[in-house]
């Protein structure tokens, strides 16, 4: 099952009017100007965090309607809800900080 997960996750979301971007070569490059040293595995890994921690408890939300400070307060409030360690913290912030961008 919880290999389905995201599968399921990709589902639920198609019949959304918001999809989070896929993690290709310009959002790495948003990611790693912000913050050096991002990689596109970590990016990947972050989106895959979001679609399956932070959807457990609500829909996919644009990261665009938010302000960088209000992205970083929501999920520092939201990764402690969801048990997200520091790093995964860190990691969706960089990503969702890129995908606003897009």
């Amino acid at each position: 099952m919880r290999r389905m997960l995201p599968v399921i996750t990709m589902l639920l979301l198609a019949g959304c009017g918001y999809a989070p971007p896929e993690v290709d070569a310009a959002l790495v490059a948003r990611a790693a100007a912000a913050s050096p040293g991002t990689t596109q595995a970590q990016l990947e890994q972050a989106r895959a965090t979001y679609l399956t921690a932070c959807t457990a408890c609500h829909a996919v939300r644009d990261p665009s309607r938010y302000s960088a400070k209000e992205l970083d307060d929501y999920l520092a409030i939201m990764g402690l809800r969801a048990h997200l360690d520091a790093a995964n913290q860190e990691s969706v912030r960089r990503y969702l900080q890129a995908a606003r961008t897009k």
